[in-house]
């Protein structure tokens, strides 16, 4: 008999810790996502290249984060995101003005250097190609492939000039 209470007594701790009410896990909510906002890439002049490439290189890498910009802003007006519609204007617009302002050094440094006459005109045709599609740049459209493709044909235009003058 002793044997018996003794297994019974051993198996009613076990169930009961078994059955004891579970502590609860509290859940960590996430931190409060920042606001997305635009940070700008630094551009690094290259001395060991020309300054027509330079000129070009300047002018693309800002362009190219304006292209993100709008790209990721897309989803948001896709999925009716206000608050990451908010977000991703603001940042397309800072995007903007400092893609212009890239584009104003860019000009002031190629006019500086003494390049010549056929990269110096390649160089005005790539600005105003540049600065015609930099102005399509939306995350409310899709991208304006006509003003990329004379970007782009541009931009190889004066860096094949640049190629055969060396």
């Amino acid at each position: 008999r002793l044997k018996t209470y003794t297994m019974l007594a051993a198996l009613t701790i076990a169930l009961a810790g078994c059955v004891a009410p579970q502590q609860q896990t509290t859940t960590a909510t996430a931190p409060a996502k920042a606001p997305h906002a635009f940070k700008p890439i630094e551009f690094k002049y290259d001395s060991k290249q020309p300054e027509s490439s330079n000129f070009a290189r300047q002018l693309d890498l800002p362009i190219f984060q304006c292209e993100l910009e709008a790209q990721t802003g897309s989803y948001a007006v896709r999925y009716g995101n206000r608050q990451g519609i908010a977000e991703y204007s603001q940042s397309l617009l800072d995007c903007n003005r400092h893609a212009r302002a890239e584009g104003d050094a860019a000009v002031a440094r190629l006019k500086a250097a003494s390049v010549p006459k056929s990269q110096s005109e390649l160089a005005k045709v790539l600005y105003a190609k540049w600065s015609a599609y930099l102005g399509t740049i939306s995350p409310y459209s899709r991208t304006d492939i006509r003003a990329k493709s004379e970007y782009r044909a541009a931009k190889e235009a004066l860096a094949t000039e640049v190629k055969f003058s060396q």
